[in-house]
């Protein structure tokens, strides 16, 4: 995992620009803490992401793999 992380964040770099691909996942983290505040540790098992109320994708973590585009 911590090898596919670098090449992630280029490509996020590339799409985004680096400032903005910083600020991505800035409000990644963000969303994330909100979601979980006041629970105990969770364990992933999916993850949506929703861009503009057009594009959508959905992760599956026991699968390893993306489940809905």
């Amino acid at each position: 995992m911590t090898k596919a992380i670098k090449p992630m964040i280029k490509a996020l770099e590339a799409m985004l620009g680096p400032q903005d691909a910083g600020l991505f996942l800035a409000i990644c983290c963000d969303l994330l803490q909100d979601c979980v505040k006041g629970k105990e540790q969770l364990n992933l098992r999916t993850i949506e992401i929703k861009i503009n109320d057009y594009f959508s994708s959905k992760y599956d973590f026991e699968k390893e793999e993306i489940v809905e585009n």
